[in-house]
């Protein structure tokens, strides 16, 4: 990952519909093991991806895709910088 990558990251607004929420999660989802309390930080945003919840961005879920730019995008570039390959 690279500066570029993570400045694309930060310029993340706030999602609009179930796809655009769909591509952000399966984005993350590859980082997941990284990122501290990963399902309980996306909770609201999963739940958008009921059948049966119509879609609603709360300031919850603003909270969660603030979490997930600041505290993922810092610990997958750290540990992308940091990691040897034997």
């Amino acid at each position: 990952m690279t500066e570029k990558h993570i400045e694309a990251i930060g310029k993340i607004q706030p999602l609009k519909n179930v796809k655009a929420l769909q591509r952000l999660l399966g984005m993350v989802n590859y980082w997941k093991k990284l990122i501290p309390q990963f399902s309980k930080n996306t909770y609201n945003m999963c739940h958008l991806l009921r059948k049966d919840t119509p879609f609603k961005w709360t300031p919850q879920c603003e909270a969660e895709l603030t979490y997930l730019k600041l505290e993922g995008a810092q610990r997958v570039y750290i540990s992308a910088k940091y990691t040897i390959m034997l």
